[in-house]
């Protein structure tokens, strides 16, 4: 039975304790796998987690209560001009729901049959069939961490019929919307897992340019057999794009509430440890496949080679990170809207 890794079907007025906590940002030397050798030191173990701290700490930032007031400021005029008509880069039609509908990330299939099935306000659906790499396919260029949130409910009993951005109305709207969406998310970790998984299986039978190692798929596998994320030292990490504090730039693309979501490495001894602890036929035949220091070796520079990605593409400092801004000050005191 999996176990959601953190129960938040009522938001906490506190933060999260220290083990739910934001990991720290360290520095991530890049070295070839073909460095290591069984007979070293296991500094290899902690590569996997310096490498998604780093990330993190690249492609996102957090916001404090008063760049929450400035982003939500920006939504609200967003919506008045849209209602009045003008077509702005973060408001390409006057409502939300359509983006929502023609947004690239809904072109799957039966996605309107998975939305009808879906009773909670938010949706969850792969991003495209190569979760963790970047590269060209197609002479398209992407980078994806993984499955995509979307709220898929647009009316007053959810978060409003023009919601295109979490950073709307006030700070308490925002605290509604984020709890509810993060708890969504704890709630479906399987599933997000589960898509992951299913989309690097997608990607090994295929061939070209940008193939992820089988070693990275074997790991996310192997990560399957844990009764939750946090069991096997993984949690999962949510972003947002938006507005731009100081030049209100607009940082996203498709004016509908969409967020990102991937799993990362917590803790490299953990997730070694449980990977240890593994008995069965199949796990032991693909940890003997493998080994586990080619797992997190391949794994590191799999997550760097996102990273560098995402810079590639312009994205550094461009996404909110929403579980900081979960347990910062600005949310710890605000009671959520019903």
């Amino acid at each position: 039975m999996w176990i959601s890794s953190r129960d938040t079907r009522n938001c906490p007025r506190d933060a999260w304790d220290s083990s739910g906590g934001l990991p720290l940002a360290r520095p991530s030397p890049l070295s070839a796998r073909s460095l290591y050798s069984p007979y070293e030191d296991t500094k290899w173990v902690g590569k996997p987690e310096q490498s998604d701290n780093k990330m993190i700490t690249i492609v996102s930032y957090s916001v404090n209560a008063d760049q929450i007031e400035e982003l939500t400021e920006l939504g609200n005029h967003a919506i008045k001009i849209s209602s009045e008509g003008v077509k702005t880069a973060a408001t390409k039609v006057s409502r939300a729901e359509p983006i929502c509908l023609a947004a690239p990330f809904f072109k799957i299939p039966n996605i309107q049959k998975t939305m009808a099935a879906e009773t909670s306000a938010f949706i969850v659906i792969p991003d495209r069939p190569k979760p963790f790499t970047s590269g060209v396919d197609d002479k398209t260029t992407f980078v994806s961490m993984g499955p995509n949130i979307l709220l898929k409910q647009f009316d007053d009993k959810a978060f409003g019929v023009d919601r295109i951005n979490l950073f709307q109305g006030n700070i308490a709207k925002v605290k509604n919307m984020l709890c509810k969406l993060i708890s969504f998310r704890n709630n479906n970790e399987r599933k997000i897992l589960t898509m992951i998984v299913e989309g690097m299986q997608q990607d090994q039978s295929k061939s070209g340019k940008n193939l992820l190692p089988a070693s990275v798929l074997s790991l996310f596998t192997l990560c399957m057999e844990a009764p939750n994320l946090y069991a096997c030292g993984c949690e999962l990490r949510t972003f947002c794009q938006t507005w731009e504090c100081g030049t209100n730039k607009v940082n996203f693309s498709v004016a509908t509430p969409h967020f990102q979501t991937r799993v990362y490495v917590k803790s490299g001894l953990k997730l070694k440890a449980f990977l240890e602890s593994l008995s069965s036929p199949h796990c032991k035949k693909l940890i003997k496949e493998h080994s586990i220091m080619s797992m997190f070796m391949d794994y590191t520079m799999t997550s760097t080679k996102l990273t560098q990605g995402f810079m590639n593409s312009g994205y550094e400092k461009k996404f909110v990170d929403l579980d900081a801004l979960y347990i910062s000050p600005a949310m710890r005191n605000r009671h959520p809207v019903n």
